[in-house]
């Protein structure tokens, strides 16, 4: 026994309901935006090429 038990059950049945599954799934099927400015042009050869001409028109 744990004296959290009642928090526990009332999260577990919080989390197994029907908007709680939706919530995990919408979670899940979450993206992450790219960390960088690099990540956000490498993803195709056009994308490079942008990458490059930023890179040689910022110096």
């Amino acid at each position: 026994m744990t004296y959290y038990k009642e928090e526990y059950d009332r999260n577990i049945e919080r989390v197994e309901s029907k908007q709680g599954r939706y919530m995990k799934a919408k979670r899940q099927s979450t993206v992450e935006p790219p960390d960088s400015y690099r990540d956000r042009h490498s993803y195709s050869i056009y994308g490079f090429k942008k990458d490059q001409y930023y890179r040689a028109t910022a110096s």
